[in-house]
């Protein structure tokens, strides 16, 4: 038993599991206090504000997606690849994000009225500047937590991420008062440049000093332009569609159901996709320490996989078998109106394992034309079927299309990835890591 243990704590020190553990810690104190802010957001402000308000934070959270262009996963895989370019490399993705998300907040600004968004937003040249500089402080934001968790320093990443979201409680109660039904559109963005001051300093005052980085890997192929250019860049398009879906379905909702539904349908959503988040999370530490050392990505594979199953299985029974009630604390309609659609995303944790686990070691290997293709087929598979589900089945019809894609998706995803499981033989690369 002692010995097991002391195998247990030399485990948890190892790069791979300490980042892993630091990210899982980073979503579950993110979720504990998203949870709380929800609750209170949905009884300090009204149910159709909530709704309203949320389809304006997918939307936003959407540009910075987009404005990504594939750099921050690229940080996650070419960082433990860099060496002493990392800091030249992590410059050059800033200013990309930054141009990116200033010409993407702009058009959104343009067309938001024609979405149904002004009537939370307003209008007037203040809020359109408002959008823009939320839009690009949030895509720095974003790109910051990318780059820690490739600098393995996961850790800054759980520190900076509390900050914030304590901030943002403290922002959407005081804004009730203070913006009125901007509150919580305004509690997501007012907080950011204190982490991205935090986080500043750290990439840029301590852990991309030349004395602090170390060489690249020795036996991989150096980094090249057209090697990040288009693995980033094709990566970039099934991530794409893929944060479309998912940030486009509180539209679909508001569209097809009204701003109320989508309060019920947000909230179900924002809880399950905790577990995505979690998942994630732990396949972003593998990225970190599969790029640097392929030569044994099978093995990390196993072991990610089974911490993955481990803490997110019980994880999802409790939030299914809760639903009813976890719900309720937001208030009583929301537990009535959402349970069914909560249970059937938790019902999808075992697929949501495989897949992102599937995703993040086919980048590892070059084999981006398989993640971009099936990225699609699942965005498809959970769009289309949601929509002409909504009306007979209510929201929980979403949930019976997320199943559905995740399934595909993970049957495909199996196959590609059957030398992982069966056959002692070296691992195919994909051309683009050759």
């Amino acid at each position: 038993m002692r010995d097991r243990l002391q195998e247990l704590l030399r485990l948890a020190r190892t790069p791979l599991y300490a980042n892993a553990n630091a990210l899982v810690a980073n979503q579950i104190v993110s979720a504990g206090l998203g949870f709380l802010y929800w609750i209170l957001a949905a009884r300090v402000y009204s149910t159709a504000t909530y709704g309203a308000s949320s389809a304006v934070i997918s939307t936003l959270l959407l540009i910075s997606g987009i404005a990504q262009v594939g750099l921050g996963g690229g940080m996650t895989r070419f960082l433990p690849r860099a060496g002493h370019r990392a800091r030249r490399l992590i410059l050059i993705a800033y200013a990309v994000v930054i141009a990116a998300s200033a010409v993407l907040s702009v058009a959104f600004v343009a067309f938001g009225g024609a979405l149904g968004l002004r009537s939370v937003l307003g209008n007037g040249p203040f809020v359109a500047l408002w959008v823009i500089s939320a839009s690009v402080a949030w895509s720095i934001f974003r790109l910051q937590d990318a780059v820690l968790i490739g600098l393995r320093q996961a850790k800054w990443v759980l520190i900076e991420n509390t900050i914030y979201n304590v901030t943002k409680l403290v922002v959407v109660v005081a804004g009730a008062g203070l913006l009125a039904d901007k509150g919580i559109v305004g509690s997501w963005f007012l907080p950011t440049p204190i982490v991205i001051v935090l986080c500043t300093t750290l990439i840029f005052g301590l852990y991309t000093r030349s004395s602090r980085l170390s060489p690249a890997p020795a036996g991989l192929p150096p980094l090249t332009v057209r090697e990040i250019a288009t693995t980033s860049g094709g990566d970039h398009i099934g991530s794409l569609v893929g944060e479309a879906a998912s940030r486009l379905l509180p539209l679909l909702v508001v569209g097809v159901l009204g701003a109320t539904a989508n309060a019920y349908f947000y909230t179900a959503w924002l809880i399950a996709t905790t577990l995505s988040l979690l998942a994630g999370g732990m396949t972003d530490s593998f990225t970190a320490e599969a790029a640097g050392d392929r030569a044994n990505i099978r093995r990390h594979s196993h072991d990610i996989l089974r911490y993955m199953a481990l803490l997110i299985l019980p994880a999802a029974a409790i939030l299914g078998l809760g639903a009813p009630l976890i719900l309720s604390l937001w208030n009583k309609s929301f537990g009535a109106e959402g349970a069914a659609l909560l249970r059937w995303l938790c019902l999808a944790s075992p697929l949501i394992i495989f897949n992102n686990w599937y995703f993040a070691y086919a980048r590892v290997m070059g084999r981006i034309p398989r993640v971009v293709w099936l990225q699609c087929v699942g965005a498809v598979l959970l769009l289309v079927p949601s929509y002409y589900l909504l009306r007979p089945l209510g929201i929980a019809g979403v949930g019976l299309a997320w199943i559905v894609s995740q399934a595909v998706v993970a049957v495909a995803g199996l196959v590609n990835s059957r030398d992982v499981f069966f056959g002692p033989g070296p691992i195919e690369m994909g051309a683009s890591s050759q």
